[in-house]
């Protein structure tokens, strides 16, 4: 008595499914998900893969920007929630040589403060939608990498005028 596993049919599938995985890693197809996995890892790295290398320091130059506001605003928060905090000490005279506190009211730092907290997280949600832009732009790239407008595009539009006083325009797409 013989037992066989597969086939001839089966052999001749499993050979065609490797031919298409074959074809499929080795020609050129990119997979979307990889590629926003590649630039949730590391910013840009998606787009390296899309071979778009012209947006790398785009994605970069926005995340120097996103975080010199960050900065900035950090530094200044911090320096008028001192100076608000010094007014309310036990020893005002130590706070007599900042010239914050001798600039502005108390009202007028504590609504400072609240101003430069508020560009801060700003700037935190700024520097968020950056990086889930970048990898948004990444997955959308890879899905339209083997998109091809041939030379050949032609496009006419035609008026339309019918006998019932209907009028209209037809588009004719042509790819050659």
């Amino acid at each position: 008595m013989s037992i066989y596993g597969q086939n001839e049919n089966d052999t001749k599938r499993d050979s065609a499914r490797s031919d298409f995985t074959k074809k499929r890693l080795f020609k050129g197809e990119h997979n979307p998900k990889k590629a926003a996995l590649f630039s949730a890892i590391v910013p840009g790295a998606g787009q390296f893969y899309n071979k778009k290398y012209w947006k790398i320091p785009i994605i970069y130059g926005s995340f120097v920007t996103a975080s010199y506001f960050i900065s900035t605003n950090l530094v200044e928060y911090r320096r008028f929630r001192d100076a608000y905090i010094c007014r309310f000490t036990e020893n005002p005279a130590s706070c007599e040589t900042d010239p914050i506190t001798l600039a502005y009211t108390t009202d007028a730092l504590f609504n400072q403060q609240n101003q430069f907290r508020k560009n801060l997280e700003l700037s935190y949600i700024g520097m968020g939608f950056i990086y889930i832009l970048n990898i948004v732009d990444a997955s959308v790239d890879a899905h339209f990498f083997n998109f091809d407008v041939s030379d050949d595009l032609s496009m006419n539009i035609n008026p339309i005028v019918n006998e019932s006083i209907d009028f209209g325009l037809t588009l004719n797409l042509k790819i050659k």
